[in-house]
C-alpha cells in the first residue's frame, strides 16, 4: 500500500507540473516585467501604458495612464515604442526599391527634423531639453498624456519646440484593429488633453509604430485626422533606439549614415524611460549632422510638398 501511494503521489506531482509547462507556454501567463515577444524581436504591444499596479487591460474605455517619472518596473506586456513592424511590402522599407526614401537634391539648405516619440519621461526629457537649449535647437516631441509631468509639457512649449499628437493610448489593438470612432475617439482625447490643460493646439501626428500599422484601414484614419487639421509625420531615419541592445554609439552612427543625399530628413528617437542612450547619443548626433550641413527645425514646418517619411500615403 505504501509503494501504491507514492506513486500516486509522484503521478499527481508529474500531471501538475505538464498542466503548469503548457499553461505557461500557451501565453496566457505574464508576471510583472514579463512581456511576450513580437515577430521583430521586440515586446508585444498588448499592454501599453499599463498604471503602475498593472491594472489596465486593452479594451477598456478609460485606460490607465502612467506616471511618465520612471520609477516604475515595467508592467506585464509592456511595450517597446516605435516598433516599425513590417514594411508594405513585408521587409525593410528603407531598402525597398519599390518605395524609395531618397529626397532628391535641388541644391537647396540641408533641414533635419529632430523628433522625440512616447514621451515626456521625468528623468530623460528633461536632459533632452537641456542639450537643444544649449545647442539652440527646436525639436518635436510627439507626446502621450502622462500624469504628473505637467512642468514637462509646459517647458517643451515655452522652449519653443512643437507637440506633437501621437495619441492617447498607443495601443494598436485599439487604434488599428477596432473601429474608425475608436481611433477617432482615441485622437481626440489626446488632442483635448494638450489644448484643454496647456491651452496648445497640435498640428502634427504621428501613428504609433508608422501608418502601415493601420493596414487597409489607413485612408480612413488618414481622413479622421486630417479633420482634426493633423499633418501626419512618419520618418526617414529610424536608428531603433528603442531597443535596449543599441549603444549611443549605434544610434549614432545609424543616423549620420542614413542622412546622406537628403535635404530634409525627418530623423525618430525617443525619450522615454529606456532612452537613456539616446540621450547620450544626442550631443553626437547634433554635431555630425551639424557637420553634414544641416540646420534643424520643427515638424510643422516641413515642406508641404515633399513626403514626410517612407510611406508613399505620407
Amino acid at each position: 500500500m505504501r509503494n501504491v501511494g507514492i506513486a500516486i503521489m509522484i503521478a499527481f506531482f508529474l500531471v501538475t507540473m505538464l498542466f503548469i509547462t503548457l499553461y505557461i507556454a500557451s501565453g496566457q501567463y505574464q508576471g510583472r516585467g514579463h512581456s511576450g515577444t513580437d515577430k521583430n524581436g521586440g515586446q508585444s504591444t498588448s499592454g501599453d501604458h499599463l498604471g503602475s499596479d498593472g491594472s489596465q487591460q486593452p479594451g477598456q474605455e478609460d485606460p490607465a495612464i502612467g506616471t511618465g517619472t520612471g520609477n516604475t518596473p515595467d508592467p506585464p506586456g509592456a511595450y517597446q515604442p516605435g516598433e516599425p513592424g513590417d514594411g508594405p511590402t513585408g521587409g525593410d522599407p528603407v531598402n525597398d526599391p519599390n518605395n524609395p526614401t531618397d529626397i532628391p537634391s535641388t541644391g537647396g539648405a540641408k533641414v533635419a527634423y529632430l523628433t522625440f516619440d512616447d514621451g515626456p519621461e521625468r528623468d530623460i526629457t528633461p536632459r533632452i531639453l537641456d542639450i537643444l537649449l544649449a545647442e539652440d535647437i527646436k525639436a518635436t516631441f510627439f507626446v502621450l498624456p502622462y500624469q504628473g509631468v505637467d512642468d514637462l509639457y509646459q517647458r517643451i512649449i515655452d522652449e519653443g519646440h512643437e507637440l506633437g499628437n501621437h495619441t492617447y493610448t498607443h495601443v494598436y489593438e485599439r487604434l488599428y484593429d477596432r473601429t474608425v470612432d475608436d481611433f477617432r475617439r482615441d485622437v481626440r482625447r489626446a488632442h483635448d488633453f494638450i489644448e484643454e490643460n496647456f491651452g496648445y493646439t497640435m498640428t502634427s501626428f504621428r501613428f504609433p509604430g508608422g501608418v502601415w500599422r493601420a493596414g487597409n484601414g489607413l485612408s480612413n484614419r488618414i481622413d479622421v485626422i486630417q479633420a482634426f487639421g493633423y499633418r501626419h509625420y512618419q520618418w526617414h531615419v529610424d536608428p531603433e533606439d528603442w531597443r535596449r541592445n543599441k549603444s549611443a554609439e549605434d544610434i549614432t552612427k545609424d543616423i549620420l549614415d542614413n542622412t546622406a543625399g537628403r535635404e530634409h530628413v525627418i530623423i525618430l528617437m525617443h525619450d522615454y524611460v529606456h532612452s537613456q542612450a539616446t540621450l547620450e547619443a544626442l550631443p553626437e548626433i547634433i554635431k555630425g549632422l551639424r557637420e553634414q550641413g544641416y540646420t534643424f527645425d520643427t515638424a510643422k514646418n516641413f515642406p508641404p510638398n515633399i513626403r514626410t517619411g517612407l510611406s508613399n500615403s505620407s
